[in-house]
């Protein structure tokens, strides 16, 4: 539920293992204190796990989980983690919260991760819980970040832009973790962007949270 694990022999016949990154481990520890959950019908947890195409020389490696924070409410998070000294161990002291957003749902978390042919990194989220998209996540985007494919950029490049503000990005001194690449499909053409800010037949102002 919470383990990434490094088995260098998947064909031998009793393949031997080590934790390479143990989640819980990680987050122990923090005020408020955070907890990795799940079970039952709950699709929470270890959810994603991609490696940056450059990770053979920087390190870095993206998770996607759900964390509780103080006993409370869920979160779904993007985070960036870096390999220790050690090959094989991950530092788990090396992590940087990209995106962390209410989960109100138990379930349709989503959650894969991957690397594009671009190098720009590919999060996929579900509808924050329950069938027929209860929470009409699927027919917004100027809410959260659920119901959608998003493409991210974690090198920031200078052909990029910066998100749009929202409770879910951190920042450092304003600035988010990330960029967005500015041929995203929502990105409006008054930022650099190609859409015209007509969503579903209405007219959504380009800095009202659109999911760039």
């Amino acid at each position: 539920m919470a383990k990434i694990k490094h088995i260098p022999d998947v064909t031998a016949v009793a393949p031997t293992q080590n934790v390479f990154l143990n989640l819980q481990t990680a987050i122990t520890g923090r005020t408020p204190a955070e907890t990795i959950e799940g079970g039952g019908n709950a699709e929470h947890g270890l959810l994603g796990l991609a490696f940056h195409p450059n990770y053979a020389s920087n390190g870095y490696f993206y998770v996607a989980y759900t964390v509780r924070i103080n006993a409370g409410s869920y979160y779904q998070r993007i985070s960036r983690f870096q390999v220790s000294a050690d090959p094989i161990v991950a530092n788990p002291t090396s992590e940087l919260i990209l995106l962390q957003q209410l989960d109100e749902g138990a379930n349709h978390d989503g959650g894969d991760l991957h690397f594009g042919p671009d190098g720009y990194l590919y999060y996929t989220a579900g509808d924050e819980e329950n069938g027929n998209d209860t929470r009409l996540n699927s027919q917004r985007i100027n809410k959260d970040f659920f119901s959608g494919i998003f493409r991210i950029d974690v090198d920031k490049k200078a052909t990029s832009i910066q998100p749009n503000p929202h409770a879910a990005i951190p920042t450092d001194s304003g600035i988010a973790r990330f960029s967005v690449p500015k041929d995203n499909p929502f990105v409006h053409n008054t930022l650099g962007g190609t859409w015209d800010g007509i969503y579903n037949g209405a007219s959504v102002t380009p800095l009202s949270g659109v999911r760039t």
